[in-house]
C-alpha cells in the first residue's frame, strides 16, 4: 500500500515505525521504477557509514545492482561504486564529491531517515542542489517543525501508525539509531599525534597514552585536559604540539555535543531524556551548553545529594538528565 501510494505521488514520504517495513517499501519502489523504465538510476542516502554498507547489501541481496559509496572507501572504489545503477551513499560523500555525482545522471533519490533533511544538513543540500525526477523519503518520525521544510524539499508526507493493526505485530519494544559524530581536522591531527606518541613509547608509558586517547575520542577535549592538569607524568608523554592543539579553538571542549544537539532536535516532542557519560566535567559542559532543557545532574554521591538530584529530575520541565557512569552503579 505505502509502496504504491509512494510510486503514485512520484515525490513522497513514507513515515513508519521502525521495524515495520521501511526498507521493504523501498526496494518495491526502487523495482517498479526500474522495471517500468521509468528510472535510470537511483541514488540512496543513508546517514551512516554502516547503514551505507547495510542497505548496499540488503539491495544486492534482493537482486539490484548496488553499490556503496562513502569516505572510508577508497578513490578508486568510490569511482567503481558511482558506475552502478543503484548507489547507496552517505549525502556527505555526495556533497564531497558533487561533479562526479552531477555527472551520473541520477533521476531517482529514496532519502532514509529523512527527517534529517533541514538547516544546514547535507542532505538537504544534496536535495535543493539536485532535481530529481523521482522522490521517496523514508522516516519513523517527522518532527513538527520541519514538516513544512520536508514536503518541499521531497514531498508529500503521509503516516501509517503505531496503532495501525497490520503494522502491530512487527513494530519492537524498542528502537535504536545510530549517529556518528566525526572529529575535526584539528581533532583528527590532534589523534594522530597521540597515536604516534603511542606507537613509540612501550610498557605503562604506552598504557597511560592509550587512556589518553580514548579520553579524548569518548569524552573529549575537556576530558583530556582535566587528566593533563591532574598528571604531570601524562602531561610529560604527551607532545608538545598535541597540547598545542588541544587548548586550540579549533579543538571542541565535547567534539559529540553538536550530535548530541541534532539527537535533541530530532526527536523534538520527547518528554525526558536521559544522558549517559563517563566524565563529570563533561557532563556539567552538558547541562551547561543544553540549558534550555532544565537538565539535572546526577554524578554520584559524594558529588551532589541524589535525593535532591532525583526530586530535580522528576520535575516537568526537567527534559533531559545528565549522569555519570558511577552515579547509573550507584
Amino acid at each position: 500500500e505505502a509502496a504504491e501510494w509512494a510510486f503514485r505521488e512520484e515525490a513522497a514520504v513514507v513515515c513508519m515505525p521502525t521495524g515495520a517495513g521501511k526498507t521493504l517499501v523501498a526496494v518495491l519502489w526502487i523495482e517498479e521504477l526500474l522495471r517500468s523504465g521509468r528510472a535510470r538510476r537511483v541514488l540512496v542516502l543513508e546517514p551512516t557509514r554502516f547503514l551505507v554498507e547495510q542497505s548496499a547489501r540488503f539491495l544486492r541481496g534482493q537482486g539490484l545492482d548496488a553499490a556503496p559509496v562513502h569516505g572510508s572507501l577508497s578513490r578508486g572504489e568510490r569511482s567503481r561504486g558511482w558506475r552502478s545503477r543503484i548507489v547507496v551513499a552517505t549525502p556527505e560523500i555526495v556533497v564531497a564529491e558533487w561533479e562526479e555525482f552531477r555527472s551520473q545522471g541520477f533521476d531517482a533519490v529514496v532519502v532514509d531517515e529523512c527527517h534529517h533533511t533541514t538547516g544546514q544538513d547535507a542532505y538537504k543540500k544534496v536535495m535543493a542542489g539536485y532535481q530529481f525526477r523521482w522522490r521517496l523519503g523514508l522516516t519513523a518520525y517527522v518532527p513538527p517543525s520541519r514538516k513544512k521544510e520536508i514536503e518541499e524539499l521531497i514531498g508529500k508526507i503521509r503516516c501509517w501508525g503505531w496503532d495501525d493493526p497490520r503494522l502491530a505485530r512487527y513494530i519492537p519494544a524498542w528502537e535504536a539509531e545510530v549517529y556518528e559524530s566525526p572529529l575535526n581536522d584539528a581533532e583528527m591531527q590532534l589523534y594522530m599525534i597521540l597515536e604516534d606518541a603511542w606507537d613509540d613509547t612501550s610498557g605503562s608509558n604506552r598504557s597511560l597514552l592509550g587512556n589518553a586517547i580514548r579520553w579524548f575520542v569518548r569524552d573529549g577535549a575537556l576530558a583530556l585536559r582535566e587528566s593533563l592538569e591532574r598528571s604531570q607524568r601524562l602531561r610529560s608523554l604527551v607532545p608538545e604540539e598535541a597540547r598545542r592543539l588541544l587548548y586550540s579553538g579549533d579543538v571542541r571542549p565535547a567534539h559529540k555535543l553538536d550530535t548530541l544537539e541534532r539527537v535533541l532536535r530530532d526527536h523534538e516532542c520527547f518528554d525526558k531524556a536521559i544522558i549517559f557519560v563517563d566524565r563529570v566535567v563533561i557532563a556539567g559542559h552538558i547541562a551547561e551548553i543544553l540549558s534550555e532543557y532544565n537538565p539535572a545532574l546526577i554524578l554520584g554521591r559524594h558529588r551532589i545529594d541524589p535525593k535532591k538530584a532525583l526530586e530535580v529530575a522528576r520535575r516537568p520541565e526537567t527534559r533531559i538528565v545528565v549522569s555519570t557512569r558511577r552515579a547509573r552503579r550507584a
